[in-house]
């Protein structure tokens, strides 16, 4: 708390005799945020060779799979760095290829989200549907061709109402992250520590 303080008032009012103190606060942060990542390994390769070591039924073989990758992929960007040919592979074939299957698999879910939403229910639900609908067809080959308007609709929809309700989340975002900020700063905020709504009360 006491150094989230520190580096607001450090950043917002400048003191010259707090900026090498900000620095040094700045240097040790890099520090631990390379850091974390070595706990985090450590301490997955604990979870997961108590759970090999019990042979728990339908996981241990996960786990064994978990930790040749997690290490062989570990030890490669050490020993062979970034563009090493066994990170490389590691990066290009198991880490996209992973991204690009769990998105498809995303897909499915999506797309019944979207048949729940766009039902015509209320006035919301058919502005939706239109929108939808519109920006669909001037993404689709023949969506031009068929309803020539679509783009023209679909870029003011994009550039106009959409970019204004970006810009209302953005900002929505921001008073809630700085509002969460004094709270945490100010010691009225706990949840973070592991407190409960009624101990924070």
């Amino acid at each position: 708390m006491l150094i989230g303080a520190f580096l607001s008032i450090s950043y917002y009012i400048p003191i010259p005799a707090f900026k090498a103190a900000e620095a040094f606060l700045l240097d040790f942060a890099i520090i631990v945020k390379n850091v974390v990542p070595i706990a985090m390994l450590v301490q997955i390769t604990i979870f997961h060779s108590k759970r090999i070591a019990r042979k728990e039924r339908g996981r241990w073989w996960g786990s064994i799979l978990l930790l040749a990758i997690l290490w062989t992929y570990f030890l490669s960007g050490v020993f062979f760095g970034k563009t090493g040919a066994l990170t490389i592979f590691f990066t290009t074939q198991l880490r996209f290829q992973s991204y690009r299957a769990v998105s498809f698999l995303l897909l499915f879910y999506i797309i019944y989200a979207c048949y729940r939403s766009f039902r015509l229910k209320s006035i919301e639900t058919t502005v939706l549907l239109l929108v939808g609908g519109i920006t669909m067809l001037s993404n689709a080959p023949a969506g031009s061709y068929l309803f020539p308007v679509s783009s023209t609709l679909a870029n003011w929809i994009m550039s106009v109402p959409a970019a204004g309700g970006g810009v209302g989340v953005i900002i929505a975002m921001a008073a809630g992250s700085v509002s969460l900020s004094l709270r945490i700063l100010g010691g009225i905020e706990k949840g973070w520590q592991g407190a409960t709504m009624e101990e924070q009360e």
